[in-house]
């Protein structure tokens, strides 16, 4: 009987995992710009007021959250991928789900304010 022949192991991760990771840091990065510029617009248009003031602030916080966690995010996958363990979990979606859905009670309360 003839043995198989022994696996070949790559010395670097397949460049598909590595260019993936790289297309999600990008996409947490216009996110960020998404958020950041949408704080910045209703802040230049709207009327000020204490509402406006908060919704721009979660926008703002929000942007920086998917700046800085989709970086780190970044960094924790290209780590995982390199050393051949698992991808780690990250809680900057659920922050930005949250942040989100933030903004939308925030804007409801806004359009039921300026219709009265």
């Amino acid at each position: 009987m003839s043995e198989l022949p022994e696996p070949i192991i790559a010395a670097e991760p397949d460049l598909r995992f590595a260019l993936a990771s790289e297309r999600t840091l990008l996409a947490y990065q216009r996110t960020a710009i998404a958020l950041i510029v949408a704080a910045v617009g209703f802040a230049h248009f709207l009327d000020g007021g204490p509402l406006l003031l908060i919704l721009c602030l979660v926008l703002v916080v929000g942007g920086a959250v998917a700046a800085i966690g989709g970086h780190y995010r970044y960094l924790a996958v290209n780590h995982a991928i390199a050393s051949g363990k698992p991808i780690p979990s990250s809680p900057v979606p659920l922050l930005l789900t949250t942040s989100l859905f933030g903004v939308v009670i925030l804007s409801v309360i806004m359009v039921i304010e300026k219709a009265r």
